[in-house]
């Protein structure tokens, strides 16, 4: 079963498998877009890398249309970008130590191909922020969370992790933002 056991906090981590298919609207995405020139969005391989490697990673470009995109991850990601996860995340333990995975990161790209900000999926409207990630897994393993006192399960392929509230099933206010304007909180 893919996703996390409850912790004793009043949040949870859930991973679930996704089929790597994002349909974003961007809050603010029209006025932000135009104003930096936003024409690209670039579906980044993330594993902490030196920033300017990051552009050798790109495992998938679209267009960046209406203060939206629309992507199609790949089925599979090439070894060449994936990490073990308990190098990634050495203070978790893993049932699988040769699991692979990457995270992937959304960069808005200007019409040279430039960075301008990243995409990032999430909840901003309470007093802490909470961040979708979504992953590629080689295999099926579990982990337990490093942060939380939860054991968290990812599949093959496609999984997307975020955070909700005990005992709440639907997904709640995640929005696409640009990172820049996140709302800070203390």
């Amino acid at each position: 079963m893919a996703g996390c056991n409850k912790n004793d906090d009043d949040i949870e981590p859930i991973i679930e498998p996704h089929d790597g298919k994002i349909i974003a609207s961007v809050n603010g995405g029209i006025e932000f877009g135009e104003y930096h020139s936003v024409v690209v969005v670039k579906a980044i391989s993330y594993n902490y890398f030196d920033f300017n490697e990051l552009y050798d990673r790109v495992i998938e470009t679209v267009e960046f249309v209406n203060g939206g995109f629309t992507i199609n991850l790949p089925e599979t990601v090439s070894d060449e970008y994936l990490v073990k996860f308990s190098d990634k995340h050495p203070n978790s333990v893993v049932s699988d130590a040769n699991a692979k995975v990457t995270e992937v990161a959304f960069f808005a790209c200007n019409n040279e191909g430039l960075f301008v900000d990243v995409l990032v999926y999430g909840n901003y409207k309470i007093n802490r922020r909470f961040e979708g990630k979504f992953w590629y897994s080689d295999r099926d393993f579990t982990f337990k969370h490093e942060y939380r006192n939860s054991s968290c399960s990812l599949k093959r392929g496609w999984n997307i992790e975020y955070w909700r509230k005990v005992n709440k099933k639907e997904i709640e206010d995640m929005t696409w933002r640009f990172y820049s304007t996140i709302p800070k909180f203390d």
